[in-house]
C-alpha cells in the first residue's frame, strides 16, 4: 500500500505508539496472522520513510523487533533479526549524515539495547538456528565497533560453535564470528 508523506506524518506515526505497544502484547500465535504481519510492516516503515532524513533511536520499533525475534515461529524469528539488522543498517548510513555526537550516541543506544535485550545470548543460546546464525553477522559486528562484546558473549559463541550443526556452512560462519570478535576485542 502506498501513501504519500503527509498521510503517514498525520494519519499513522501519531496512532505508531499505541498499535506498537498493543502488537507486543499479542501471543505467538496472533503474530503469526497475517493481519497482524501487515500491520507491523506498517509501522516499522511509517517511522523509516518519513523521518529518513534525521536518524534517531526507534525503541518502539526495536521492541516490536524483539516481541518477533523471541517468537517460537522461526519465520517471525527471522522477521525480527531483519528489522534488528534494519536498524544496524539505518545507523550504518546515519553516520555519513549525521553530526558525529548524534551517530555515535545512536550507535551507543543500538549497542545497548542488544546488550540489555540479550541478543547474542538469544541468537546463540540453547534455541539457537542456523538461519539466526547466518542472520547475526551485522550485530556483532555493531557490538564489536562498540566495544560491547563480553567475555560471556564469547563462551556463548564458542560453546555454539562446539556443538555440530547440521550444515557446514553454519560451522563456517560461527568461525568467521569468532574470528571477528577475536580481531576486534
Amino acid at each position: 500500500m502506498w501513501m504519500n508523506i503527509q498521510t503517514v506524518m498525520q494519519c499513522i506515526v501519531p496512532l505508531r505508539s499505541t498499535i506498537i505497544r498493543y502488537m507486543c502484547k499479542l501471543s505467538d500465535q496472533d503474530l503469526r496472522l497475517a493481519g497482524n504481519r501487515n500491520m507491523t510492516d506498517l509501522m516499522w516503515a511509517a517511522v523509516k520513510e518519513p523521518l529518513e532524513t534525521h536518524f534517531t533511536f526507534d525503541k518502539e520499533g526495536l521492541d516490536l523487533a524483539f516481541k518477533y525475534f523471541t517468537c517460537s515461529t522461526l519465520t517471525i524469528r527471522l522477521a525480527g533479526i531483519a528489522q534488528i539488522n534494519s536498524q544496524i543498517n539505518l545507523y550504518n548510513e546515519s553516520c555519513n549524515n549525521e553530526t558525529l555526537l548524534d551517530a555515535e550516541r545512536v550507535g551507543h543506544q543500538l549497542a545497548q539495547w542488544l546488550i540489555d535485550n540479550k541478543i547474542i545470548e538469544h541468537i546463540f543460546g540453547p534455541n539457537l538456528h542456523v538461519e539466526l546464525i547466518k542472520q547475526s553477522q551485522m550485530i556483532l559486528n555493531l557490538l564489536a565497533m562498540e566495544n560491547k562484546i563480553t567475555n560471556e558473549h564469547i563462551d556463548c559463541i564458542w560453546a555454539a560453535s562446539q556443538i555440530k550443526l547440521c550444515h557446514d556452512k553454519t560451522q563456517i560462519k560461527l568461525n568467521l564470528c569468532r574470528e571477528t570478535i577475536v580481531n576486534t576485542t
